[in-house]
């Protein structure tokens, strides 16, 4: 018969549409149970589809409506369980402590003007680059057992880039010295106070 009338003979997608169009309740029933059995593969389908489309998820999520969207949600869950939620944020932050940081120099970078970003992935980075040691050479304390902190090599108040390449890591007491020194006045400093 498809040999003889191609065009009256309807294909099978066009078949199941008017199926589903002459029955929708059982459609959707149909649909119910095929998500239920299928929603651990339809999760990770869907994780594996945002971690290669990455740019395209950020563009949607920047819309403002799917911003208003997202935040609304956001808002009416903490509202119905904030003692759940704030300690869902405070694991968050604990797991993510890199990404926290980032967030944090981003926030201070935008309050003073200031041009650039990094990454989490670029901080590590740097990190290796120096060797875990701290980044002035009268100290070189080892950043594994010390505590670490990001400094701007130009202070961001002072007009210096939020840019990884404006950006060393140093041990907490010489950060606490440098301060918001200039990196030459800061080393001047430095080195008499180590004779």
């Amino acid at each position: 018969m498809r040999r003889i009338n191609p065009d009256r003979v309807l294909t099978d997608a066009e078949k199941a549409a008017r199926w589903r169009a002459a029955h929708p309740e059982k459609a959707a029933e149909t649909y119910r149970k095929f998500r239920q059995k299928n929603s651990e593969k339809r999760a990770q389908q869907a994780l594996e589809w945002r971690a290669t489309n990455r740019e395209r998820v950020r563009e949607y999520n920047q819309r403002p409506e799917v911003r208003d969207a997202i935040n609304a949600g956001r808002r009416a869950r903490y509202a119905a369980n904030p003692a759940v939620e704030c300690e869902r944020a405070k694991g968050w932050r604990s797991r993510n402590k890199d990404k926290v940081r980032v967030f944090k120099y981003q926030t201070r970078a935008r309050k003073y003007g200031a041009p650039g970003s990094h990454t989490a992935a670029e901080e590590k980075a740097l990190l290796e680059q120096q060797h875990h040691a701290c980044a002035n050479p009268y100290c070189r304390a080892d950043l594994r057992i010390m505590r670490r902190h990001l400094d701007h090599i130009v202070p961001l108040v002072a007009g210096g880039s939020n840019d990884i390449g404006n950006c060393q890591w140093l041990c907490g007491p010489c950060n606490s010295r440098k301060n918001i020194l200039p990196l030459g006045s800061w080393l001047q400093r430095e080195a008499l106070r180590c004779i």
